[in-house]
């Protein structure tokens, strides 16, 4: 069911590991607090896959979800603007955390 499931979207690459996970738990808790269920690429995307892989598998949980959270520099990540571009494409609801 994607009534309430929201797709986490933001930078990976160039970030050291760790600051992108804590990224995307911060915004985990937020799509929590707005009584969503979130669908984190970090709990799913291995560290040692490619990066097309991983888009691969993103791009496919993205199409299951009716929302999608954007995080503050998805900007400056090549994945969360094509996973934006999808998103608008496909009509899904966009929050700018």
């Amino acid at each position: 069911m994607k009534r309430n499931r929201w797709y986490i979207s933001g930078q990976i690459t160039g970030l050291p590991y760790a600051q992108a996970w804590d990224n995307f738990v911060r915004a985990e808790r937020a799509v929590y607090e707005l009584g969503g269920v979130p669908v984190n690429p970090m709990r799913f995307c291995m560290p040692r896959w490619s990066w097309r892989r991983c888009m691969t598998l993103c791009i496919w949980k993205l199409l299951w979800c009716r929302f999608v959270a954007m995080q503050p520099n998805w900007p400056v990540s090549r994945g969360a603007r094509i996973e934006r571009r999808i998103a608008l494409w496909l009509d899904k609801t966009i929050l700018y955390l």
